[in-house]
């Protein structure tokens, strides 16, 4: 199943040197969307698209509800600049190849550090 206006833009504010973590749960028309079968690929970048930044690891929470999650660990904020583009696609099994997410990641400068 294919959501309508894709991509969704999203955009969230991480804390420098502290784990972001994003959760997402898809749904069309208030029904869970079943993603199994689809791979994950999310990654953050620069504007221009010439520099890769992270990956993010991604966690399926429940794939057939359409429920997973994305993670940069706290020593991958600490490289990031204070704002760059990210997104989330989906390829199916066939090989179709769809942005579900995107949007920018905008920086808080995190203070406390153990």
């Amino acid at each position: 199943m294919t959501l309508p206006s894709l991509p969704v833009k999203k955009n969230f504010i991480f804390q420098r040197r502290a784990d972001f973590v994003i959760r997402f749960a898809f749904k069309y028309q208030n029904t869970p969307v079943n993603l199994a079968g689809y791979t994950p690929v999310a990654q953050v970048w620069n504007f221009d698209r010439t520099q890769k930044y992270q990956d993010f690891a991604v966690t399926w929470i429940n794939q057939s509800s359409g429920i997973i999650e994305l993670k940069i660990p706290h020593t991958g904020t600490v490289s990031l600049p204070s704002e760059c583009p990210y997104d989330l696609m989906f390829i199916d099994s066939l090989g179709l190849r769809l942005y579900y997410v995107e949007g920018i990641l905008y920086e808080s400068q995190g203070y406390s550090s153990p």
